[in-house]
């Protein structure tokens, strides 16, 4: 008797598991490995904001730069351009595809057909048109039949409110529900994203219980958007992300974060929560698009407690991936979006590129959930409460909230080189050309009974020309200067030398503002390699 008759259904699964962890284990970055391949029996799903795809019939409400027949967007335009769209969908091989940024169901029809042409048929489809029309509407292409699909949530094209795509897909049998989103620009303030978000949660919390569903999109918002928002202008909300707060990614109250959902929390579940697949990559993994040379994760794949169970569809553990098909949709690390010559108005296309965003992916499987265990102190999702006023960071769970401000230097946990413990947070790089941000950081109080910080300490070392700079909300910014540290009303940017630890303590008095945001910035100067190691920061 052959072996496979010996198999119980648990093992196969673990089975499954290993065959996948050896397929993915090749290498760590997707740039630079060959394409993941997958036993059989999973369902692949994608989500791809292909960049404006319009087709060649005037309605009146197209961008100005996709009106047939200005600045260039004709037929040939046309036809490279899906050509090179369809190219990187039969590349992901997705079963199940989301998409926005398409203008209507001919647009949809028209990348149907060129997959097909090239031997990647999605014979079905569907896009939320209705009830609201708006210049660009989700969609969805599927090798799988959908019985069902609806449009709702949308509100005007003034406040940038689409439609929210509902699917239902038959997958062999087995239902998949699927929301497809494309939320509010950072044009527009949170209210409207969160009005989205409160659509969405309530439509979901009208499902019959254990329904396998999954949230995708561009949601314009980051995995902590939580602790972004409050600082770009946008928080009319007091607080409230649509993402983290309504979808319930997070654990926290307003103003008062407390920790990530984690993905061991979810099995088992018995409240609506959401886990973000962007917590299944390394936090300088993360990235679908850029901003200003920055890094952001507007694209989104969130699952529910229902995809971790017993029983349907589950997720296939660590299937995650950023697909950026081995470096070809990108340039100088950034997304390689459709290219356009000439400047404002005046801009022509020039046949060339993909999208400004890059497509993500994920695996599921008609089995049980199996956990793949990791050393969960090394998780990026292992991150400790933050207490209202005492707030410390020994980079021992994660680097959450410090970011790379340029692309000159690298910002990573570091652990060779640490003060105590195992980690440290290492800045490392050159700003040839001009001073510049290095790394940045957010800090945000409780809101109600806010004492005045009065000290902010770390541990340092490493050479180069250091700056720091602080401030409360909107207030002034307090800079400190290497090699002393004494307080100083501009940047200077000193060589500083420390080959042995330093603790650091700088004095900093909380302005009187409304705002419970703190921003400390690590700044570089030019003309000298940079390279440094902090550990242990402490504000009291």
């Amino acid at each position: 008797m052959q072996m496979k008759y010996f198999l119980t259904n648990h093992w196969f699964l673990l089975l499954v598991t290993i065959l996948s962890l050896i397929f993915n284990s090749c290498s760590s970055n997707n740039s630079s490995k060959e394409r993941k391949a997958y036993v059989r029996d999973t369902i692949a799903l994608g989500f791809y904001n292909v960049e404006n795809l319009f087709d060649l019939n005037y309605d009146g409400i197209e961008y100005a730069e996709y009106r047939p027949g200005a600045l260039g967007w004709n037929k040939q335009m046309w036809e490279i351009k899906v050509n090179n769209l369809a190219s990187v969908i039969a590349a992901m091989n997705a079963d199940i595809i989301g998409l926005c940024e398409v203008e209507n169901r001919n647009a949809l029809e028209g990348l149907q057909k060129e997959l097909k042409k090239r031997g990647a048929p999605y014979p079905y489809s569907a896009i939320a048109d209705l009830p609201n029309h708006t210049v660009t509407c989700p969609a969805l292409l599927s090798k799988f039949p959908i019985p069902k699909s609806q449009g709702f949530g949308g509100g005007s094209e003034i406040s940038g409110r689409r439609n929210i795509l509902e699917a239902d897909l038959d997958c062999g049998g087995t239902m998949l529900k699927i929301f497809v989103n494309h939320w509010p620009s950072k044009m527009h303030p949170e209210s409207q994203r969160l009005a989205m978000a409160q659509a969405l949660a309530k439509r979901i919390a009208q499902l019959p219980g254990q329904t396998d569903y999954a949230v995708i999109g561009d949601l314009n918002s980051d995995y902590d958007e939580w602790r972004k928002f409050h600082t770009e202008k946008l928080d009319d909300t007091r607080g409230i992300t649509g993402l983290n707060h309504v979808l319930k990614t997070i654990h926290s109250g307003p103003g008062n974060f407390l920790s990530y959902v984690t993905e061991q929390e979810m099995a088992g579940a018995d409240s609506v929560r959401h886990y973000d697949l962007w917590f299944e990559l390394p936090e300088n993994s993360r990235m679908s698009r850029t901003f200003r040379g920055l890094p952001e994760t507007p694209d989104h794949i969130l699952l529910p407690p229902s995809l971790f169970d017993s029983s349907g569809i589950s997720y296939l553990d660590k299937s995650f991936e950023v697909f950026d098909w081995n470096g070809a949709l990108l340039r100088n690390n950034e997304p390689l979006g459709w290219q356009m010559s000439g400047f404002g108005k005046r801009r022509f296309h020039k046949g060339e590129g993909y999208s400004d965003h890059l497509p993500i992916l994920a695996r599921f499987i008609k089995k049980p959930f199996f956990s793949i265990a990791q050393n969960t102190s090394d998780s990026p999702t292992a991150q400790k409460p933050l207490p209202g006023t005492n707030i410390s960071g020994g980079f021992e769970a994660s680097m959450e909230g410090w970011l790379a401000c340029s692309q000159a230097l690298s910002v990573v946990r570091d652990s060779s080189t640490s003060a105590s413990g195992r980690y440290c947070l290492s800045i490392k790089g050159n700003a040839p050309d001009k001073n510049c941000c290095a790394a940045r950081t957010i800090l945000r109080r409780e809101i109600i009974n806010r004492p005045r910080w009065t000290e902010i300490g770390f541990d340092l070392c490493g050479s180069g020309k250091f700056s720091l700079r602080i401030r409360s909300g909107k207030g002034p910014w307090h800079y400190y200067n290497g090699q002393s540290f004494a307080r100083s009303g501009s940047a200077r940017y000193l060589p500083v030398n420390y080959p042995a630890w330093r603790h650091i303590v700088l004095p900093f008095t909380y302005d009187n503002t409304s705002s419970a945001d703190l921003a400390i910035e690590i700044r570089a100067g030019k003309g000298m390699p940079f390279c440094f190691y902090i550990d242990n920061v402490e504000v009291k």
